[in-house]
């Protein structure tokens, strides 16, 4: 199968594992710390200080947003947070290279992290092996985890 990574500046990340009560989503500091230490690590292997966090409109996707977000201020980085996109939800089967290049500016000094579901990110990597929880994906064959 063909790397679907094609630009150094962008991962994929699945969501943080997160507890419902209702229609109460919430993520526990545990798993909150294994993003921030993913993150933590990812800002060393990149070169860009501008963050852009995209993210499904699932609130365990956008919580997972919201803790990196804070990590990567926390760090000294720029961070945007664009509106939540419809296309990284679950069962979208719309996470695609193509439509990935679409929110992917390469002109400017910025890394782009995709906050998404696992069966979307296993249909992109062509694999289901080692996509958990707070997982990033800068390639094929790199990840932190």
């Amino acid at each position: 199968m063909e790397n679907p990574f094609h630009r150094d500046n962008y991962a994929l990340m699945r969501h943080a594992c997160y507890h419902q009560h209702g229609k109460e989503v919430r993520i526990d500091e545990v798993n909150a710390q294994m993003c921030c230490e993913n993150i933590r690590e990812l800002v060393r292997r990149t070169k860009q200080h501008k963050f852009v966090l995209h993210s499904s409109p699932e609130k365990r996707a956008t919580l997972t947003r919201d803790i990196v977000a804070e990590e990567l201020q926390r760090l000294g980085y720029e961070v945007s947070l664009p509106e939540p996109t419809a296309w990284l939800g679950p069962h979208s089967q719309s996470l695609t290279a193509q439509n990935l290049d679409l929110l992917i500016n390469q002109e400017d000094d910025t890394f782009y992290l995709f906050i998404a579901h696992k069966p979307e990110i296993a249909d992109f990597l062509g694999t289901e092996d080692n996509v958990v929880h707070c997982g990033i994906f800068m390639s094929k064959d790199q990840m932190i985890r």
